[in-house]
């Protein structure tokens, strides 16, 4: 970071976006793996992670040419069409 350079115009774009999408392709393998019991491959990852469907899209007011921000709660419910692992009980009797 230069000298006078505040921390958000230092980590936008690119610097900002790796460990964003990092973290959401480590995610969702450990999901995947533990779930189906093989990886996902890179071209596999690459089409989940860049799908406007399963995306945030950056803001119309963004002057980057941002992507996709992977949205995690999306793309485990409808691309790896899994659901909570949830048990209520009625009674706790």
């Amino acid at each position: 970071m230069m000298q006078g350079q505040t921390p958000i115009l230092f980590w936008r774009g690119t610097p900002g976006a790796c460990p964003i999408i990092t973290g959401a392709a480590i995610l969702i393998q450990g999901i995947f793996q533990s779930n189906f019991g093989f990886k996902l491959s890179p071209r596999q990852m690459r089409a989940i992670l860049s799908n406007p469907i399963t995306g945030t899209l950056p803001a119309a007011t963004e002057a980057t040419q941002i992507g996709v921000l992977p949205n995690l709660r999306l793309i485990i419910d409808t691309v790896l069409n899994l659901s909570p692992d949830v048990y209520i009980r009625d009674n706790a009797a």
